[in-house]
């Protein structure tokens, strides 16, 4: 080797001490910025000269920048965080229920059903106030109106998650596009590339990018060998190359209930999001909203139908002059079994009672309601000839709409209910309390909130005893078999109590997931973080080498003075 040859050695060694200092003040000067992976400089041995039998080193040579990540780690981190995004949502979405359910206020569905069931008791403590019968349509009233608000509540809290999940694929749209295009540039610029990472800066920000967009979904990430980041959700991908794929929100109502999906625009096909903000907010809306919609509607329902059943056997403090059914069946030549009528029917019979004013002679007439499946049930045509043949004073038909309608012939004779046990007045919404059929439409009877007399506080005839108002103000908290000895008030209890528990056990598991990330991103930040004792330590070392460097430099231009004097 020649000292020219010595002076370019050392040259090539100032020239990537150089660089590693320009390296090392990069990294401090990014000390602060989030996401920025640290760099280090790839340094190789130059290709060696062969003097003779000897080959001699030339020096070194840098071949590289490339950020120090550890790439399993960092897809272990992307999975945490799209977990730890869900799991937030649901914590966060159990808040809000606890903030709806109110159990604690005086607002609270508790205090309405109790407000009801204890104005009939002040009923049956003053059987002869009209003012207290009308507290009770009042209070019931109340109840229904709580009772619809706090569904209206439930059905606003989804409709705000439908509006994120479609924010949430407008966010995703413009995530992929991006990474797509950075994908682009970055093949571009380590294209025959040694170290495949060259374009270093651009892979930061992808990196960026891709754990924002698993704050959205439980995406993967795999690398091509030309450094493109393909992004997977389930089996479709999102992101190939420079090519992204739209996806859209869907909303579809299927048997009243609601399914919300992120859709492939390209190809109309649903994708399986179940981590990730977006699938935290499928799961709050689908499962955890409608779940709750429809267990609470269960239970207004049991409600309804628990006071209705008592209710259909009282009687108010006059009689009917007419009634029309508030349900229809679907035809009134099929059986009321098969009839679309939403409770029960039974094989048995119930009493109507009729009153003469005039006269003052009261009958009782039994009505069969055939059940038993042997020959021809009864239907409501039968039942419309069954009081029209075996009631006096009395008109039965079927309404256009497929109702049954009884009216007194004479304006001195009305009519009352009583001992049914076949359970076809509840059935049919005959002298029933309330209306509807679940918290969607609940309401109270307009025949008793226009006039509170035939509110049925008796079960003992027409007039003013409140046998009836007692059984009704013990409705709500009377056990029942069939539900293994819990009440109506126990069910919605049960239900707050459950929720109540279930955010708690989502509360856990998110604070588990917080704890599990921090572990991650501690040990990524040791890895990719810019430490800056080390490098200031780095730093001193390529100035070492820079002076090092240098002087053998002013050596061998010394030497090179010399052999000119000679």
């Amino acid at each position: 080797m020649t000292i020219f040859g010595f002076i370019q050695q050392s040259a090539a060694a100032l020239r990537v001490a150089e660089i590693g200092m320009q390296i090392v003040g990069n990294n401090v000067a990014n000390v602060n910025t989030p996401g920025y992976i640290r760099q280090e400089l790839v340094q190789q041995t130059a290709i060696g000269l062969k003097i003779g039998h000897l080959t001699l080193g030339y020096g070194v040579r840098a071949t590289g920048v490339v950020g120090k990540v550890d790439n399993y780690l960092t897809e272990q981190m992307r999975q945490a965080l799209s977990e730890l995004s869900r799991s937030q949502q649901l914590a966060d979405t159990y808040s809000e229920y606890e903030n709806i359910f109110q159990e604690l206020s005086s607002e609270d569905i508790s205090t309405s059903m109790s407000n009801f069931t204890n104005a009939f008791s002040d009923l049956a403590n003053q059987p002869g106030s009209d003012s207290l019968r009308s507290l009770v349509i009042e209070r019931g009233n109340s109840l229904a109106g709580d009772i619809k608000d706090f569904r209206q509540r439930m059905l606003d809290v989804g409709n705000d998650f439908d509006k994120k999940i479609r924010v949430a694929a407008d966010e995703v749209n413009r995530l992929t596009r991006e990474i797509a295009a950075i994908n682009t540039r970055v093949a571009s610029i380590e294209a025959g590339g040694t170290t495949g990472t060259e374009a270093v800066g651009l892979r930061d920000d992808r990196l960026t990018l891709l754990n924002e967009l698993a704050t959205y979904l439980d995406i993967r990430v795999q690398e091509s060998p030309t450094g493109t980041a393909t992004v997977f959700l389930g089996g479709d991908y999102l992101v190939s190359d420079g090519i992204s794929r739209d996806v859209r929100a869907e909303q579809s109502v299927n048997e009243g209930k609601f399914n919300t999906q992120l859709i492939m625009v390209d190809t109309d096909a649903p994708l399986q999001v179940k981590g990730g903000t977006v699938g935290g907010l499928i799961e709050s809306r689908d499962k955890v909203i409608q779940g709750t919609l429809d267990e609470f509607d269960d239970y207004v329902a049991q409600m309804i139908d628990r006071v209705n059943a008592i209710h259909s056997q009282g009687q108010g403090t006059k009689g009917f002059s007419e009634i029309t059914s508030t349900r229809k069946v679907s035809s009134s030549s099929t059986e009321l079994e098969n009839a679309g009528l939403p409770r029960p029917v039974e094989n048995g019979s119930f009493q109507i009672q009729t009153h003469d004013s005039v006269s003052g002679q009261s009958k009782t007439y039994n009505i069969p309601i055939d059940m038993d499946g042997l020959g021809s049930d009864t239907n409501l045509l039968m039942l419309v000839d069954s009081i029209n043949n075996g009631v006096g004073g009395l008109t039965a038909a079927v309404t256009e709409d497929n109702r049954l309608s009884i009216t007194s012939e004479s304006e001195t004779i009305t009519f009352s209910f009583q001992n049914d046990t076949s359970g076809i007045l509840n059935a049919l919404g005959m002298n029933t309390f309330f209306t509807g059929e679940d918290s969607f439409n609940i309401a109270v009877n307009d025949v008793i909130k226009k006039d509170p007399t035939l509110l049925a506080a008796s079960n003992e005839g027409v007039g003013r005893t409140t046998g009836n108002a007692v059984k009704l103000s013990e409705a709500l908290d009377a056990p029942v078999a069939e539900w293994g000895g819990k009440s109506v008030r126990d069910l919605y209890e049960g239900m707050a109590v459950r929720l109540t528990q279930e955010a708690s056990a989502v509360t856990t598991r998110n604070e588990g997931y917080r704890n599990y990330y921090s572990t991650l991103e501690s040990k990524h930040l040791s890895i990719s973080g810019v430490n800056l004792d080390e490098e200031a330590v780095k730093l001193i070392n390529y100035q070492r080498a820079y002076q090092a460097s240098s002087r053998v430099i002013a050596t061998s231009n010394e030497l090179l003075g010399y052999l000119m004097e000679l």
